[in-house]
């Protein structure tokens, strides 16, 4: 288990859900508060954000990391397409966290679904 996945493994009450990359999404559309993407694939990441409008409830929050250098598109654009992306989807943003203190190169990106 990686390290992120102990952590909200921790964090999670005994009736919180985590999934992996690995997992089936099996859950019922507009069921989930918050949706945690920590995919540092290109491939991934972009279907795992599609999927998680239709999982959130109204006012749900969407969280994903990223790195901010992109193989497939230039570093300035990465994360800012990511989010527009979201935002053609009904998701406003809340916060963006540099985590290069931390982890080289990423960024934490907080969105709230809307109606």
């Amino acid at each position: 288990m990686d390290e992120t996945n102990l952590h909200f493994s921790n964090i999670l009450e005994s009736n919180g859900k985590k999934f992996t990359k690995n997992d089936e999404l099996n859950i019922k559309t507009g069921s989930l508060d918050i949706f945690f993407i920590d995919i540092h694939d290109d491939e991934y990441i972009l279907d795992s954000i599609n999927r998680s409008s239709n999982l959130l409830k109204t006012h749900g929050f969407l969280i994903f990391s990223t790195s901010i250098i992109s193989k497939s598109q230039n570093s300035d654009n990465h994360v800012n397409f990511l989010i527009r992306q979201m935002k053609q989807k009904k998701f406003s943003l809340i916060q963006e966290v540099n985590l290069s203190d931390y982890f080289k190169e990423h960024i934490l990106v907080i969105m709230q679904k809307n109606k």
